[in-house]
């Protein structure tokens, strides 16, 4: 519709225009015309026919712009029957409003096609006409949103899509491809938000304040016609009001929308009983009606990325700390409230106080496990328990997954930093104070060796220093295994410069330069988003209204700074137990250490192996495999 509502606008100004319309759904053939009777059809064709009326001539072809091949068949169409391109303009969008926690893969897909992979496609047809020296387009527009700066509650994806619609653009720019992105707000009279209905009274002041902020079409095209005559410009954003006052508007909007779902929440605890409150949440974050009290969060499809949308609903709700490993102990709805004491307990279930309990004839007691202990996988009592150490936040939920893969008898379980439950607790101020807490704790559950250690990220420097305790103290230690964690004080720091070079040397070397410089784009990009997520994060957590109640974001963030500036003065010691270096392959080579990770230094029976992708990667669905074959090698020795 807005890419009619444009072509229309330019046949009526210019003269001897010739326009190629692409789109999944084409027209009738001409002579059906008459006859059709679908509305959006009908409606379609009496804006072409509009549009030929003023000497233009219109071609319409049918393709998919999400798929590279349709895409290029239909550019090359263009190229052979014109022999030029002069405007290329992608004005392709789909909305799928719904929360992020809920957003499945084939949903979000849905909303990107169209049109982040579709402007990517563009690119890539751009730059390949340019290396073969045929002709590309004389400029290529990308019709992106002011949602790439406002955003808007359901919208991640589309705010998203659109924020690699203006990286393409200055990409391409630099590669001599004129393109301009253009943040537009929203139409008045085609387009997306003219075919969504909402409910006034539902709408947030910014959803208020964009609707009396559209545009009609014809001063949309009229803008673009300004923007075009401006050669040095590759992204401008749209806007009847000053653009910086809209976009403090904006945030202020989003804080006041989190007020008052705390608010709300507030009031819904006192009309509903725990359970059904529960039941509620949960059903909204999974997006799923028919989930019941005792259905198992893990079999539902639950995962440690949904968990965090689902333990922050339940703690503004009921006004708890939940630290996400619950989910592991207590995965139905029942079991959680009565984790957290919201219900009695069923009469069918036996109590028992796990710091009264007798130690079992094993290795280790279940039943005296400290609350910040979490059994991940139960395995025979007779023999000695793997001990995974948590990672920068405090939290294990990351570990499930790979526990439940590893071919071992052993039980597996996790230690959590107790300050995710209790944010009074005191945490070390150094990576041995915290290691001593950790082996203070070990010696209750497991009262002798062999112990059997392991750790990702700052877990993997706790292991190390534990290690070193338990020997101290005359203990056995089995092995222990770390999951690509440098020594601190062995490692050193990168230059820009050194960390480009290391990146463009690993690409595949056929690569051309424009993919190697797309993959150097997604790479920054990826780390510029690491670093949203911790800012987003650091303000989500600073909305709480209850100064009793420290978010599970502000929480995890505490711990994953104190745990970082632990671990970057960390000065391990020498050990003489056996240790397992697992090292990831496809780093950023933001640090600078030898083949074994610096770790040579510290153990005398040292052994590494290294595994595909990277630090962040290692324990994600795509890499778990690799970490798993690698853990039950070690373990089988």
């Amino acid at each position: 519709d807005l890419a009619l509502a444009m072509a229309g606008h330019w046949a009526s100004t210019y003269q001897k225009i010739h326009l190629v319309l692409i789109g999944r759904t084409g027209l009738p053939n001409r002579a059906d015309w008459e006859s059709t009777e679908d509305p959006k059809l009908k409606q379609r064709i009496v804006a072409v026919q509009e549009i030929e009326s003023h000497g233009a001539t219109v071609k319409i072809v049918t393709a998919d712009v999400s798929d590279a091949g349709q895409l290029q068949a239909a550019l090359d169409g263009v190229i052979e029957q014109h022999s030029r391109i002069d405007g290329l303009f992608h004005t392709a969008g789909i909305l799928r409003d719904g929360i992020i926690a809920t957003k499945q893969p084939e949903m979000l897909r849905e909303v990107y096609s169209p049109k982040a992979l579709a402007a990517r496609h563009i690119a890539d047809w751009q730059a390949g006409q340019q290396t073969a020296g045929r002709p590309a387009a004389g400029v290529t527009v990308l019709f992106s949103s002011i949602s790439a700066d406002f955003g808007m509650f359901g919208q991640v994806d589309y705010s998203g899509a659109n924020n690699v619609l203006d990286g393409l653009a200055s990409r391409l720019n630099q590669i001599g491809l004129r393109t301009i992105s253009v943040n537009w707000p929203a139409f008045e009279d085609v387009g997306m938000a003219a075919r969504t209905e909402t409910v006034s009274s539902d709408q947030t002041a910014l959803a208020i304040e964009l609707a009396q902020n559209a545009l009609f079409a014809q001063e949309g095209a009229q803008a673009l016609a300004r923007i075009l005559a401006q050669h040095d410009i590759q992204r401008v954003t749209v806007s009847r009001k000053m653009f910086e006052p809209r976009r403090q508007s904006a945030i202020e909007d989003g804080r006041s929308v989190v007020l008052k779902q705390l608010e709300e929440s507030d009031h819904q605890t006192g009309q509903n009983s725990p359970v059904e409150l529960m039941l509620e949440i949960w059903r909204d974050q999974f997006g799923n009606d028919e989930i019941g009290v005792d259905d198992d969060y893990f079999q539902l499809g639950g995962d440690s990325l949904l968990a965090v949308g689902l333990i922050g609903r339940i703690e503004q709700t009921f006004r708890k700390l939940v630290p996400i490993s619950h989910l592991i102990s207590s995965p139905t709805i029942n079991q959680l409230c009565q984790k957290l004491g919201l219900v009695a307990p069923m009469e069918t279930e036996t109590v028992t106080d796990r710091d009264t309990t007798e130690p079992n004839s094993g290795v280790f007691s279940a039943g005296l496990a400290p609350d910040h202990f979490v059994c991940l996988k139960e395995g025979d009592s007779s023999l000695p328990p793997l001990m995974l150490v948590h990672g920068a936040d405090g939290a294990v939920m990351f570990y499930r997954a790979f526990a439940s893969m590893l071919m071992t008898d052993r039980a597996i379980w996790a230690i959590e930093s107790p300050f995710l439950k209790d944010p009074d607790h005191r945490v070390g101020e150094s990576v041995e104070a915290v290691a001593d807490q950790y082996v203070q704790s070990l010696l209750k559950f497991q009262k002798q060796g062999p112990f059997l250690l392991a750790g990702y990220s700052f877990g993997g420097v706790a292991a190390i220093e534990m290690t070193a305790n338990l020997r101290r103290a005359g203990h056995d230690v089995e092995q222990t295994i770390i999951f690509d964690i440098p020594n601190p004080a062995k490692v050193e720091h990168s230059t820009a410069l050194e960390r480009l070079r290391g990146f463009w040397s690993k690409q595949d070397s056929e690569a051309s330069s424009i993919a190697k410089t797309f993959s150097l784009t997604k790479r920054i990009s990826e780390s510029v988003r690491d670093r949203a997520k911790l800012e987003i994060e650091n303000r989500v957590s600073s909305m709480k209204d209850d100064a009793n109640i420290d978010s599970m974001f502000w929480r995890h963030k505490k711990a994953r700074q104190r745990h970082m500036a632990m671990e970057e003065s960390y000065l391990p010691p020498t050990i003489d137990a056996p240790l397992k270096v697992v090292i990831a392959t496809g780093n950023t080579g933001k640090y600078k250490y030898d083949d074994q990770m610096g770790w040579g230094d510290v153990a005398e029976n040292l052994e590494t192996t290294q595994i595909p992708g990277s630090h962040l990667e290692l324990f994600e669905s795509e890499h778990l495999h690799n970490i798993v074959d690698a853990t039950n090698r070690f373990l089988k020795q």
